[in-house]
């Protein structure tokens, strides 16, 4: 797997040095504007304001770990994820994901 990946054109997800993957996703479903679209309604989801950014790395047994810490619990990660946060936002989570 390679370090950066569009997923679905939704986002994307890049993993770094030490195991650790950040996901911003602004697409239908994903915690940002377009959550609510429903498939039947033409919404351009290309742009956005607000994305919902994930943090997680791959266990030993190939299982997900999310980033569960009190950093995420004080940026209001709920199930792994959080959801609707501004550019400045997502850039201080990739800081934190990097340094870890």
């Amino acid at each position: 797997m390679k370090n950066f990946r569009i997923t679905d054109n939704r986002g994307f997800q890049v993993t770094f040095a030490n195991g650790w993957t950040v996901s911003v996703q602004w697409g239908r479903y994903n915690y940002g504007d377009h959550y609510d679209a429903s498939l039947d309604e033409e919404v351009d989801c290309t742009e956005s304001d607000r994305a919902e950014i994930g943090v997680f790395r791959d266990g030993p047994d190939k299982s997900t770990i999310w980033w569960k810490t009190e950093q995420a619990e004080s940026l209001d990660f709920f199930s792994g994820v959080a959801g609707y946060k501004l550019p400045n936002q997502v850039a201080e989570v990739i800081a934190i994901v990097y340094n870890l």
